[in-house]
């Protein structure tokens, strides 16, 4: 995984990087496993969205594009 987007580190995130999770589609109902790096990261960019912070939204997308097209595919877009 490349270097973390905007402030995240390892001592700061709040999963287990080692940690696999699991995050649902909310349209689809897909299932996708995540590193705990991602998962994090991922609620992170959907709390932003309800918030109406659609650029922290849009460039966190494009993390995930370069990161896990495989998520980004099935969870994001």
């Amino acid at each position: 995984m490349n270097k973390y987007p905007y402030h995240f580190t390892d001592d700061n995130l709040w999963f287990d990087v080692n940690e696999d999770q699991i995050r649902v589609n909310p349209y689809s109902g897909i299932e996708i496993v995540l590193n705990g790096a991602e998962a994090t990261f991922y609620d992170f960019l959907m709390s932003a969205y309800k918030c109406g912070h659609y650029e922290t939204f849009k460039e966190g997308k494009e993390w995930f594009m370069q990161n896990n097209i495989h998520a980004y595919m099935y969870l994001i877009d």
